[in-house]
């Protein structure tokens, strides 16, 4: 029994120009050729979205990183503010009395809301200026001269010290200290009350300055 095979003209024409015994090795190549291709074509449109599965897994990873980076970013933008305001406190102090031996007479730091007077209501951490005090008293008084003026300090600071600087600090001529209650104190400087964070300024009756990590308590 014979089976019928139809072709048409252009595959017998080529079949006519292939010899005979290269005739089943070709075809059969381009049969698998023929096959790879619809194979790729099919892969390819099943590659050309994401599934839902894949979104909800794709999202579920930025959730996590995000909970991640988020509280690492806030931690080091803290960390930063804290250095900041610490260089800028142990800066003032250390000027005012770089100031007062250079003058030779008492240079005072005082807390200041409005960056022109004393201010004994307020806070350490609602700002301080540097001031030229002539006649020694703790005040600026007309004709005396404004050396530095610092802002307050950024909401969740606080500033706060055992007592004898309750009002001013003032640095003599021989570098030694004077507050307006007694000598020699320190300054806790602390962001949201966390005491592993804080900076410890200290000033001696001899006037240095020391900074040390961790302040002894955060209000």
């Amino acid at each position: 029994m014979y089976n019928a095979v139809i072709c048409s003209d252009s595959t017998v024409r080529r079949r006519s120009l292939v010899p005979a015994f290269l005739r089943p090795t070709l075809f059969a190549s381009q049969r698998r050729s023929s096959f790879s291709m619809a194979a790729s074509d099919s892969t390819g449109a099943r590659q050309s979205g994401f599934t839902l599965y894949e979104l909800l897994i794709t999202l579920g990873i930025a959730g996590i990183l995000l909970s991640i980076a988020v509280p690492s970013f806030s931690s080091y933008a803290q960390r930063g503010q804290l250095e900041k305001a610490t260089n800028d406190f142990v800066t003032t102090l250390n000027q005012a009395r770089s100031e007062a031996m250079k003058r030779n007479h008492w240079v005072t730091v005082c807390k200041s809301t409005d960056g022109a007077n004393c201010d004994t209501s307020s806070d350490w951490k609602d700002g301080w200026i540097i001031f030229s005090d002539t006649d020694s008293n703790g005040v600026l008084d007309v004709g005396e001269q404004l050396i530095r003026v610092s802002s307050a300090l950024k909401l969740g600071f606080t500033l706060t010290e055992g007592g004898n600087f309750d009002d001013w600090l003032a640095f003599l001529p021989s570098g030694a200290s004077q507050g307006s209650v007694g000598n020699g104190d320190t300054f806790n400087l602390c962001y949201n009350a966390d005491v592993i964070t804080s900076r410890s300024i200290s000033v001696a009756m001899s006037g240095s300055v020391r900074l040390t990590e961790q302040a002894a308590s955060c209000p």
